[in-house]
């Protein structure tokens, strides 16, 4: 799933949601892959 975004706080809004999705539906393991991600971006910032 590669997106191209205007900034790292778009990109991370963009995952922030997915997380929240997972959350929701119980996906414990997407979760856990995408709070890596969050905290490579936050890095970032």
């Amino acid at each position: 799933m590669q997106k191209d975004f205007d900034s790292v706080v778009e990109e991370l809004k963009f995952y922030l949601t997915l997380q929240l999705e997972a959350y929701h539906q119980s996906d414990m393991d997407r979760y856990s892959s995408l709070e890596k991600k969050i905290l490579d971006l936050e890095k970032k910032i």
